[in-house]
């Protein structure tokens, strides 16, 4: 009886050391102390240098850092930064898949330094036990995926003031109704979806009766009751001649093709 309580007791502390070093091991490394955490701003394009860029600030707005990247990039870190998953993976959604079916996370992503006008990114996996160098527009998307925290070593930090960038330096405008969160389309998501700006509106997030009717991120609104949306005034004007209780045709176009989608709202501006 003895015997078995000693084997009882080195099992259980035994356990306890396994998972003592198991924590340990995924405990994440605390960033430097001249990173500086920050997030994306926005995702826009440079006239003066013909490229897209992403725009990433710190928390107070006061120091900000553009790196230009391609155009596929930009698109990829456009619709991880609205919330919108396209109907068709990504190589991104792979990698992400690939780390979560390993067992591993992403800690953090740090662009630590620039060279010749080349910026270099490194991912932290796994509790700090794995550290990968990387493209910033493939570590930052792969940031916005996984929810993990992007730094900057704050010597390429410069004041916000101080930036020339092109003309899309905010994040687009949005509009909510009829369950639907709807935005302008910016010519990084204009071109993915292979449509011109200006032609509809991009449903950004559904919920409640429209969900229900199938209405999904990704899809572009083209008209309500008959009304053609290509701005957010004008969504907000179709919606504010509909009755309540009505039932209510969106217009909708979805991998290349117009669907016609009724739901019933019991209030229009739900």
């Amino acid at each position: 009886m003895k015997r078995f309580k000693v084997r009882s007791v080195c099992a259980s502390f035994l356990l306890v050391a396994l998972a003592a070093c198991a924590c340990t091991q995924k405990r994440v490394q605390p960033p430097a102390s001249d990173d500086v955490r920050v997030h994306v701003g926005s995702v826009g394009f440079d006239r003066t240098s013909s490229a897209h860029y992403v725009l990433l600030e710190d928390d107070s707005r006061g120091r900000a850092l553009p790196i230009l990247i391609g155009e596929s990039e930009a698109q990829v870190i456009a619709l991880e930064l609205h919330g919108i998953k396209p109907p068709r993976p990504l190589t991104l959604d792979l990698l992400k898949n690939i780390l979560h079916t390993t067992g591993n996370r992403v800690d953090r992503v740090v662009v630590y330094d620039v060279r010749d006008g080349v910026y270099y990114a490194r991912i932290l996996l796994d509790g700090g036990r794995y550290v990968v160098d990387a493209r910033p527009s493939d570590a930052i998307a792969l940031a916005q995926a996984s929810h993990a925290p992007i730094y900057v070593k704050a010597k390429l930090l410069r004041p916000r003031s101080a930036l020339a960038l092109g003309p899309f330096q905010s994040l687009p405008r949005t509009a909510r109704g009829l369950g639907l969160t709807v935005q302008e389309i910016t010519p990084a998501i204009a071109k993915y979806f292979n449509i011109e700006p200006g032609t509809g509106l991009l449903v950004s997030a559904s919920a409640g009766a429209a969900y229900a009717a199938g209405i999904r991120p990704g899809d572009i609104v083209t008209a309500v009751a008959g009304k053609a949306v290509k701005q957010l005034p004008d969504f907000d004007r179709a919606l504010s001649v509909l009755r309540e209780g009505e039932d209510i045709t969106l217009t909708v176009r979805r991998d290349g093709s117009q669907h016609s989608v009724t739901l019933k709202a019991s209030s229009p501006k739900s």
